[in-house]
């Protein structure tokens, strides 16, 4: 009889014990921010670190891009175009720049025509070469769009926004961007009487969430 009581004892103890491992299984708290710490190994390794090289334009600039992507030149065939260029990755992700003629006298008038168009996310003041620029993330892919105006000649740097390469490519090529000589573009049409547009430039808040 005792014998029999002891198994039944042991019996509810093991029935307990894994009763009790189970529920520990099941309510354990997670490993801590182990997810985010994923994403973030993920994020860096896709920002590689690479050398740069530089890149002068004929029409009168230069910058500085990575040395593991492609500088091509197009829309050759356009007149009202100085410079087309598309900076490209083995992945067919791209970064394009555009110096061009324009009939659009300021960024702020830019802007509105460009609001009119397009779903705007975000837009910030910046500079581009020491003139007054907007950067803005739109549309669907997200796109970042880097422009300034000046004596009639637009300027735009635009690519993938991607909160990794590509996000760093455009802002590193922004901040190396320089003019090289008087014979630029802009130059040209300022001696040419064309007044500039280089003035302080106020933000229209339309930019929709």
């Amino acid at each position: 009889m005792k014998s029999k009581s002891t198994k039944l004892i042991i019996l509810g103890l093991l029935i307990i014990g894994v009763l009790g491992w189970a529920g520990w299984q099941l309510f354990k708290p997670k490993a801590e921010n182990s997810f985010s710490q994923t994403e973030i190994s993920i994020k860096q390794a896709d920002i590689p670190d690479v050398n740069t090289v530089s890149y002068e334009d004929w029409s009168g600039f230069r910058f500085s891009y990575p040395d593991i992507l492609t500088v091509k030149e197009v829309e050759l065939d356009n007149p009202g175009i100085y410079s087309s260029l598309e900076i490209s990755g083995t992945d067919g992700k791209k970064l394009t720049i555009r110096v061009a003629d324009t009939q659009i006298a300021n960024l702020i008038d830019w802007q509105k025509t460009f609001n009119q168009q397009n779903s705007v996310r975000k837009i910030d003041q910046t500079t581009l070469a020491d003139l007054p620029a907007l950067k803005l993330q739109y549309g669907a892919p997200e796109m970042m769009l880097t422009v300034a105006i000046d004596s009639g000649i637009i300027y735009q740097i635009e690519s993938l926004a991607d909160d990794g390469f590509w996000n760093r490519t455009h802002a590193d090529l922004v901040a190396s961007f320089q003019f090289t000589n008087v014979e630029g573009p802009a130059s040209a049409e300022a001696m040419a009487g064309k007044p500039s547009q280089g003035d302080a430039i106020t933000l229209i808040e339309e930019t929709i969430e």
